[in-house]
């Protein structure tokens, strides 16, 4: 196991083993009560040591950095206050600041997503209008062939009703000069 993930630790003293687990940075020896500061760091979670500082165990992944809402400094997860300003840093600000980074978060998500369905809204509104004004061009087209097509049965009938009136007028010129 690397040096910088220990579950136990020898007493400096005594070099009796002490289980890290339950122990902050202070350290007691249970063989002979000495006391002593650990240099690395714990886990707040699993109590797995850590001789450097890294952003998250190596053994369960917790993080292990806590970012000061006062100022900005990381500290060290299992701090109680700001190595930095002194600012007390409460769990509950934590969580609170999670949540709402998490609601914000969701929001934007959502907010992203509503602009998409509408772009894609609008394009299908654009292409349904694209098809219906190709249809009523094809129907504009269709009656200018249909009132074409009457107008010339329209002038066709007039040549007809024209030469029938020439052809009576002429046969009463004929039945009124003849008898």
């Amino acid at each position: 196991m690397p040096d910088n993930l220990l579950h136990e630790l020898a007493c400096p003293n005594c070099r009796s083993p002490i289980d890290l687990a339950g122990h902050g940075q202070q350290i007691q020896c249970a063989a002979c009560s000495s006391r002593f500061i650990l240099q690395g760091h714990l886990c707040p979670r699993c109590s797995t040591y850590h001789s450097k500082e890294v952003p998250f165990c190596g053994h369960c992944g917790t993080p292990l950095t806590r970012t000061c809402a006062r100022c900005g400094t990381g500290n060290w997860a299992g701090e109680e206050y700001c190595q930095q300003c002194g600012e007390a840093m409460d769990i509950f600000d934590l969580l609170s600041r999670h949540a709402a980074q998490d609601r914000q978060r969701w929001l934007d998500e959502r907010r992203e997503t509503i602009r998409h369905i509408k772009a894609m809204e609008e394009k299908s509104s654009q292409q349904r209008m694209a098809e219906f004004q190709a249809i009523e061009a094809e129907r504009q087209a269709i009656l200018r062939q249909q009132r074409a097509a009457q107008h010339k049965r329209d002038q066709l009938l007039l040549v007809l009703a024209v030469a029938l009136l020439v052809i009576l007028a002429a046969a009463i010129l004929i039945t009124t000069i003849g008898g």
